[in-house]
This record gives structure tokens, C-alpha cells and sequence, in this order.
């Protein structure tokens, strides 16, 4: 893509003088700064997630390409390059993003806000269990009654969790809660631990 002529008819120029850029969109890299306590956590390969400043919507990812040997001393950061695949065009050399470092990751169960009860400084969820998981932590349940219902039979059980940071409206688990397990997220105020409940069919 040719920029912007700097150079109009009549004007002299002279061979090597620059009068125009030729801009490659394919492949764009981002400048990231990085305070400068987080260089020890940078690493080359690091995914990068650029979002709109406004929507804060991803709109590419990249990897670290490069990382400065130094930090700038006037600002105490770190600059690091990130390449991105530009092929759609939808990026422009030097439209300024928000970016976001992947510094580490890890795969946790996470639950949505609506889904966690607070009581008595202590974050609890419904989870979905089966009569063994009942007879294990009964509680006040009527288990004699419970064990006369179908052997497929689902129960509310109130289970106790401990939670991280929010994070786009959900809670990650630390403790508490298996990555399989089933948690209701409607009708709270309604269930007591052991009732009975059914299984709503996902919407599409």
C-alpha cells in the first residue's frame, strides 16, 4: 500500500530523496510497553490479545517477537514487540490499541456471577449432585424420603467455594469445585440444600 506523495508537480528531487512510504499491512507489529518489576515474566512466544479502547472487544492476537535488552529510564518500562497476522485488513499502521500480556495461564473451573452466594463471609454455589453426593453431606436433607425417588434423581447441594478475582462477569474457582460439576444460576432464593431439581435443556 503506497502512503501519503510528499512531493507534488514541479518540485525537484534528487535520487535517494524519499517523497512516499510503501506500507505492508499483511503483518503489523505492536510496540507494548511493560512496567519494568513485570521483565522477568516476559518471554518470547507470550500471546498478546490487542482489544478496541472503547469496546474493549479483541480485535487480533499476536506472540512477542522481540524484547528490549534494556529499560527506558525515563519511564520505567519495558518495550516489547509483538507480531499479528493482518491479512483481512482490518488493522492500520499506527492505529493505537489496548493490549493485553499473557504473562502465564492456567485452566480453572469458573463459575458466573449470578451463580455465588455470599453468607457470613463465605462464597457459596448450588451445585447439581446425585443421591451419593447427598448421603455424603446431608445436612438437614430427608434422606429417607430422597432415597424413594427415581435412582436418576438430582438434588441442589449448597456447596462451599473459594473464589479469585472477577473476571468478564465470572468468578474462578480455587477450591471447592470440581471442572465437571454443575452449578444452577436461576432461582436461588428457592432452594434449600437436597431438593430435588431437573435439568433445563441448554437454548441454542
Amino acid at each position: 500500500m503506497i502512503g501519503d506523495v510528499t512531493v507534488k508537480v514541479g518540485d525537484v528531487i534528487r535520487a535517494g530523496d524519499p517523497f512516499t512510504t510503501v506500507i505492508r499491512n499483511g503483518e503489523l507489529t505492536a510496540r507494548i510497553e511493560v512496567p519494568a518489576q513485570l521483565r522477568n515474566r516476559v518471554r518470547l512466544g507470550q500471546l498478546v490479545s490487542l482489544e478496541d479502547p472503547v469496546s474493549s472487544q479483541p480485535v487480533a492476537r499476536g506472540v512477542v517477537a522481540s524484547i528490549d535488552p534494556s529499560v527506558n529510564v525515563g519511564n520505567q518500562v519495558l518495550l516489547v514487540k509483538a507480531t499479528t497476522n493482518n491479512r483481512d485488513g482490518n488493522l492500520r499502521n499506527g492505529l493505537r490499541l489496548r493490549s493485553r500480556l499473557v504473562l502465564d495461564s492456567i485452566t480453572q473451573p469458573s463459575v458466573p456471577v449470578g451463580a455465588v452466594i455470599q453468607s457470613s463471609g463465605q462464597s457459596y454455589v448450588w451445585r447439581v449432585g446425585t443421591l451419593q453426593d447427598l448421603e455424603r453431606d446431608p445436612a438437614q436433607a430427608p434422606l429417607e424420603r430422597l432415597r424413594r425417588l427415581p435412582p436418576t434423581s438430582r438434588f441442589a447441594l449448597q456447596t462451599r467455594v473459594q473464589l479469585g478475582p472477577l473476571q468478564d462477569g465470572r468468578y474462578p474457582v480455587l477450591n471447592g469445585l470440581s471442572a465437571r460439576a454443575q452449578v444452577i444460576n436461576s432461582n436461588l432464593l428457592s432452594l434449600r440444600h437436597g431438593l430435588p431439581v431437573q435439568l433445563a435443556l441448554a437454548s441454542r
